[in-house]
């Protein structure tokens, strides 16, 4: 299951991703959230991986700039923001999953 939702608050971005992969009798929950900003310091990317026991913990923060996102400004066209937001998002999914199941 994958649930994918982008919204605009104040003068940021948002996307986020919440993808659950089942693996044996267990299903793990994955949340990338990205923020984007006209300032790259006030932007970021991270990745939280749900517990039954311990809730959600981070696996993976990303600064902006290792991401393929462009700069934002108060006139960005809204197709070009989903479409950087949903490659991000799957970038940072990939990498967490990996280090995630590294350690699992």
């Amino acid at each position: 299951m994958t649930t994918n939702r982008l919204w605009k608050k104040e003068q940021s971005w948002w996307g986020e991703m919440v993808v659950s992969v089942p693996k044996a009798d267990v299903r793990t929950v994955y949340r990338m959230t990205i923020r984007r900003n006209a300032y790259d310091d006030q932007s970021w990317g991270r990745v939280e991986v749900y517990s039954p026991t311990s809730g959600w913990f981070e696996v993976l923060t990303r600064s902006i700039g290792e991401l393929p996102i462009r700069k934002a400004s108060y006139v960005m066209d809204e197709d070009r923001v989903k479409d950087d937001m949903k490659r991000s998002l799957l970038i940072m999914f990939d990498e967490a999953k990996t280090i995630h199941e590294g350690t699992v």
